[in-house]
């Protein structure tokens, strides 16, 4: 899952709540201590004088991992009412693509790009490349650059390239690319499964190499065969909605291992 920005005033809390988050792998299955110990410091962040706008997205977050959508969405509608516009937009595109809602994540990106608040670019990047937004990403970048502005970069730039020249030779959108991965979001949806890892693995091919194809699967806590068959149903989803296109290919990758037999 992509992880919530650091908060302000309370590094700490934001390492915590990215700790609760990656302790998750089946949406609602969580130690409900750890959630109410992490509550309480980040409604008492919101207190008077301090940061209503970081408590609030920490609880945001917070609620987005446990899967309670509702209250997250209140705390996001907090932070804008009190000026974090910027901060709290790209919270909820980190929210979206967690639970699947590539379209939606997507639709903020540009917003995202031009106000970053006290985020940097690579930072809505990493959300962007999950939405399957690489061109979205190319163009900010080169953007920035032509404009002699300092970037703190990691490989998704690269990688971004890369996905661009093959989508461009299959005649695939970032638009149809992310309603491919709202199909995805909805399978992981309706198992409860929160995807592992910090990105989803996307391998490129070139021509060259067995390609033009991209290939963009999901970690989850299942075993391989649970998630072969999420996979097939899947497929059976993008064909069924006419979204089933020649070189891309979108599946889950199980992570958990199979139950040994006794001896």
């Amino acid at each position: 899952m992509t992880k919530p920005l650091p908060l302000r005033k309370s590094f700490a809390l934001g390492q915590d709540i990215n700790d609760f988050s990656r302790s998750i792998t089946i949406v609602g299955e969580y130690d409900r201590r750890v959630f109410l110990e992490i509550e309480r410091r980040a409604t008492d962040l919101q207190g008077p004088g301090l940061d209503v706008v970081g408590g609030s997205l920490a609880r945001a977050n917070l609620y987005s991992a446990a899967g309670k959508v509702e209250d997250a969405e209140k705390m996001f509608r907090n932070a804008e009412l009190n000026y974090g516009i910027a901060h709290a937009r790209i919270s909820r595109m980190s929210h979206l693509v967690n639970h699947g809602f590539a379209s939606e994540a997507l639709a903020l990106a540009d917003a995202a790009f031009a106000d970053r608040g006290q985020a940097n670019f690579v930072d809505v990047a990493e959300i962007a490349f999950t939405s399957g937004g690489f061109h979205k990403i190319v163009q900010k970048g080169d953007a920035s650059i032509a404009n002699k502005e300092v970037l703190k970069m990691n490989d998704v730039l690269d990688l971004s390239r890369g996905a661009c020249v093959v989508l461009d030779q299959l005649g695939v959108s970032d638009a149809q690319l992310a309603a491919m991965l709202d199909l995805a979001g909805a399978q992981l949806r309706g198992n409860k499964l929160w995807w592992q890892g910090e990105r989803p693995l996307v391998t490129v091919l070139s021509g060259g190499k067995g390609g033009p194809a991209l290939m963009y699967d999901y970690c989850v806590h299942v075993t391989p065969d649970e998630a072969a068959r999420i996979s097939w149903a899947l497929t059976n989803e993008l064909v069924n909605n006419d979204l089933a296109l020649s070189g891309v290919y979108i599946g889950f990758v199980g992570i958990k291992e199979p139950a040994r037999l006794a001896a």
